[in-house]
């Protein structure tokens, strides 16, 4: 479990459509691992569910910039971040 104000790093696989008509097998397997991202942030939520990082923490309270929610059932790699 993270611990919120935690800078990570996580690699996840995201959801991917196309909207092109009929493809075959070959394409479908590209893109399934094609879909695979990396955000950096600080951790500002963490639930069974999901992890909310921001790429910004207002220095004077519980304000926050850019969020990303990334379900917990894609990631595949958290990276914990030291800072200086």
């Amino acid at each position: 479990m993270k611990t919120e104000g935690t800078l990570i790093e996580i690699t996840w696989q995201d959801a991917w459509s196309n909207d092109e008509g009929w493809e075959d097998c070959a394409l479908a397997d590209l893109c399934a691992t094609s879909a695979i991202n990396k955000t950096v942030g600080y951790v500002v939520h963490e639930s069974k569910r999901q992890i909310v990082l921001a790429q910004s923490v207002h220095a004077e309270g519980e304000r926050f910039c850019t969020l990303t929610g990334i379900p917990v059932g894609c990631i595949l790699k958290i990276r914990k971040i030291k800072r200086g």
